[in-house]
């Protein structure tokens, strides 16, 4: 059984003429989160999370390897809510 989620696009620390602007995600996120929620699809807020750790930006849209991995601490949590608790005694043990 197939689940989805969806992750919100994360801000820009510059917005750019032409190119992306925190506006024109704002609106984006907006939109595909009224969608998905509709749709019952999780949703993973990572412009949210990321709105809170702006500082930790490498360039105008990309964050440092400690950016990344507090984005990838929240994927894997969410995606461990949709794993069923006993896919875990599944999996093999590391070696």
């Amino acid at each position: 059984h197939e689940k989805l989620s969806w992750e919100s696009t994360t801000p820009v620390r510059k917005d750019r003429d032409p190119g992306p602007s925190n506006a024109r995600i704002h609106a984006r996120n907006s939109i595909a989160k009224e969608y998905f929620t509709q749709q019952h699809i999780v949703i993973d807020d990572q412009g949210g999370l990321m709105a809170e750790h702006a500082n930790l930006h490498s360039d105008d849209v990309h964050f440092t390897a400690e950016g990344a991995e507090i984005q990838a601490r929240q994927v894997a949590a969410e995606i461990a809510k949709l794993l069923p608790s006993s896919s875990h005694d599944a999996l093999p043990a590391r070696r």
